[in-house]
Formats: structure tokens, sequence, C-alpha cells
């Protein structure tokens, strides 16, 4: 048994996000910060794609956030994941912002699985039909700092 944990270690800690942890600083002058932070939840070994205002800027794994700096006025913030034939696809998430000059905007992103249908049998084993649903909200700075504040950097597109 010890060796099924010690070969699932690097498995399970490639799940979540790896790069410098948060840290609440101010956005850039004349501009407005977009946080956008994925709590754990399933599919989580994949990583999302965050689109801004349609461009895909980044990735996102468990535990990780991404922030930019954008002009003050309305954005749309998007998550999506990669095709997946091992868990399904997800439905996409988006969420139009208003960013104010110097202001701060917390996005947090979760999936759900959302059960129905006759299911399908696997061998054995009847497995439930279900969708995931991406969910994108609006957090205060006061509810998403103490989840935020554990995560790491994402993988910000280059």
């Amino acid at each position: 048994m010890k060796y099924l944990l010690l070969l699932l270690c690097p498995i399970l800690m490639s799940c979540g996000a790896s790069g410098p942890r948060f840290t609440n600083s101010a956005p850039a002058a004349g501009r407005g910060r977009v946080i956008v932070y994925r709590v754990p939840s399933t599919p989580g070994g994949r990583a999302a794609n965050v689109t801004v205002d349609g461009r895909r800027q980044g990735r996102l794994k468990m535990k990780g956030y991404l922030a930019y700096d954008l002009q003050p006025g309305r954005h749309i913030i998007g998550m999506t994941f990669d095709k997946s034939s091992t868990f399904g696809d997800v439905t996409p998430a988006s969420q139009e912002v208003h960013v104010g000059n110097g202001g701060k905007v917390f996005l947090r992103y979760s999936t759900k699985a959302v059960y129905g249908g006759p299911g399908m049998m696997i061998g054995n084993v009847m497995m439930p039909d279900y969708t995931m649903h991406g969910i994108l909200s609006h957090c205060s700075e006061v509810q998403a700092l103490p989840e935020v504040r554990r995560y790491n950097m994402g993988e910000p597109s280059r």
C-alpha cells in the first residue's frame, strides 16, 4: 500500500497549480485588477482555459489563480476546458465584470456535476449520467482572500 502511495504522490501533486503564492498587491497605475481563482472540484486534474474578452490568457489548475491588470471598464472573463474523452465536457462559464480604476474584482471558479438521465453500465457497475457545469461567480475581497491566499499562480499565456 505504501508503494502505491509513493507512486500516486507525483500524480496527485501535478493536479494543483505550482507558481508563486498569491499576494494581494495593488493593480498597475491607471488599471483595475481581475483575479480569477479555481477551487478544488472535479475534474481536478485538468487545467481550465481562462479568456479575457474572448482571447485565451492562461490556464488554471486546482488551487490556482491568475491576475489581470485591465483598462477600466467592462470585460468578459470566461472559463473553458479542452475536450476530454476521459471526463466528458464541462460547460463553459463566463461573467461580465466592471473594473474600476485601482479596483479589484475577484472571480471564483468551480464545477458541479448535475445528475440526470438513465446512466450506463460499465461492466457490472451502473454509472450515473451527469453533466459537469462550470460556475464562475463574483466574490467580495473579504470572501475571496481566505481561499485565494493559499493558492499558487496558474500558467499565464505568453
